[in-house]
């Protein structure tokens, strides 16, 4: 018989039930602060014992960087999706300059502890990506004056077999760089471009980490000898704003 047992409470004492309601609120807290001391055990586990964090990289003897279990230029967006798990838009952007990228978007990612979003620039040759703006959808204006077009379902599924080239990782969390030097290291340079925004770059291990102060903090991934070529596509000077 146990302590919840009705005919047992129902012959306890006038004065035992007020002490019976004070030991179940006392085992009660004590449970509660057993649970919230594992919860904070395992919010406190060191870094090394998750997988798929950002600092977590490798240049291969490709030169190649190999990051959340991907290897850009070799990876496809099936292959990283069978990784990651979600399903990503797909979406054809043209820039003001005539410039076409194929991108896939996931929304809502679990790597490691951290829930984060992932844009991944897809390797495609510019006569491929072409066919696909012939074949897309109506043209979306976007606010930086790009296009956006939407994929046929033949060229969505062709899409999934491109290999991923640059991937952008937008955590929920706001980056500091404190915990860049930490975890990345110095910085082979600090950029200013505005109030808002600054650049830690990493072109030999092919990180660039955007800091905003109102907006999204996103640290871009790509192979080290695309490096320049990815600050020129995203229109940064060489040296522009160099601290």
């Amino acid at each position: 018989m146990t302590i919840f047992d009705h005919d047992r409470v129902g012959r306890l004492p006038g004065n035992a039930f007020p002490a019976l309601c004070r030991r179940l609120r006392q085992r009660q807290s004590i449970t509660l602060l057993i649970i919230a001391l594992v919860l904070l055990t395992a919010c406190q586990q060191p870094p090394s014992s998750y997988d798929n964090l950002p600092w977590q990289t490798n240049i291969n003897d490709q030169q190649h960087i190999e990051v959340f279990g991907i290897e850009l230029e070799k990876t496809t967006l099936a292959e990283a999706q069978e990784r990651w798990g979600g399903y990503p838009s797909l979406a054809l952007f043209r820039s003001s300059d005539g410039t076409l990228d194929l991108e896939g978007y996931f929304e809502r990612l679990l790597l490691g502890p951290f829930q984060v979003k992932m844009i991944v620039r897809l390797k495609a040759a510019p006569a491929l990506l072409a066919a696909m703006q012939s074949r897309g959808g109506r043209p979306e204006p976007g606010p930086s004056g790009d296009y956006r077009f939407s994929l046929s379902e033949a060229d969505a599924r062709r899409a999934m077999s491109l290999p991923i080239e640059e991937a952008s990782y937008v955590p929920s969390y706001h980056v500091e760089g404190k915990l860049l030097r930490a975890r990345f290291g110095e910085p082979a340079s600090i950029r200013t471009l505005n109030e808002n925004t600054r650049l830690w770059l990493y072109p030999s291990r092919g990180i660039l980490v955007t800091i905003q102060n109102r907006g999204k903090d996103i640290i871009h991934y790509v192979n080290p000898g695309n490096f320049s070529r990815m600050l020129a596509r995203m229109k940064i000077g060489s040296r522009e704003g160099e601290e």
